[in-house]
C-alpha cells in the first residue's frame, strides 16, 4: 500500500480519491468537481478547486480533457517526490479532515471528472 496505506479519501460533496498499489506502482481512481468557464478572448478555463489546479482548452471538452491530464501529472509529481499522502491530507482528502467549499460564480459550469491512471515511481 502506498504512503501510509491510503485506501480511500472522500469529501462531503462525493468527490473521492482512491489509491491502491505499492511504492513502485500506484493505481489512482478519482471523482473530482471541476469548474469550467468561458474565457473573455475565446476558449474555456477549467479549474479543480479541490487540488487547486487549472488548465484551458478551445472547447469545453478540450478544457475537461486538459484538466484531467493536469490531475494525472499532479498525482505523478507528488508520488515521485514522496508527498502524495501529505498533499492530499492538506487538501482535505483524509477521514475527519474538513474542506471549505465555495459556490462558483453563475457563469461557471461545474462538472464531475473521473481520472483513472497507473503511476510508476521514477
Amino acid at each position: 500500500m502506498p504512503e501510509n496505506g491510503i485506501k480511500k479519501m472522500e469529501t462531503k460533496n462525493r468527490q473521492f480519491i482512491k489509491i491502491s498499489g505499492d511504492e513502485n506502482v500506484v493505481a489512482v481512481k478519482t471523482r473530482l468537481l471541476v469548474e469550467i468557464s468561458p474565457e473573455k478572448v475565446g476558449g474555456y478555463f477549467s479549474y479543480c478547486p479541490s487540488l487547486d489546479l487549472c488548465s484551458q482548452g478551445e472547447t469545453v471538452q478540450e478544457a475537461k480533457n486538459n484538466i484531467k491530464e493536469a490531475v494525472e501529472l499532479f498525482m505523478e509529481s507528488c508520488l515521485e517526490r514522496g508527498t502524495l499522502h501529505k498533499t492530499l491530507a492538506r487538501r482535505g482528502f483524509l477521514s475527519g479532515s474538513r474542506r471549505r467549499t465555495k459556490t462558483p460564480p453563475k457563469n461557471v459550469r461545474t462538472t464531475p471528472i473521473s481520472v483513472n491512471c497507473e503511476l510508476r515511481a521514477a
